[in-house]
Order: C-alpha cells, then sequence, then structure tokens
C-alpha cells in the first residue's frame, strides 16, 4: 500500500513538472512566433508598395 501511495506521488509530481516545463516552452515558442511575424512584417513594411 506505501508503495503504491509513493509511486502516486511520483507520478503527480512529475505530471506537475512536466505540465510547468511544456507550458515554459510553449511561451517560448509563443515569443519566438510572434518576433518571427514582427520581423516578416517590417519586412514587407520595407518593400515599395507596387
Amino acid at each position: 500500500m506505501k508503495k503504491l501511495i509513493r509511486l502516486l506521488s511520483d507520478l503527480i509530481t512529475l505530471f506537475i513538472k512536466a505540465a510547468f516545463l511544456m507550458n515554459n516552452f510553449n511561451d517560448r515558442l509563443n515569443d519566438l512566433i510572434d518576433s518571427l511575424l514582427l520581423k516578416k512584417s517590417s519586412i514587407l513594411r520595407m518593400q515599395p508598395v507596387a
């Protein structure tokens, strides 16, 4: 019984860590996408309008 509880608590801890990492990764990804979009739009703005 104690082993099962230990296993469950380990799983929960792992899950929380994974969720935290994914959240962090998502934020980084969003920042990257935003900066790429900004670069793209500024490049487009530099082009003379035909």
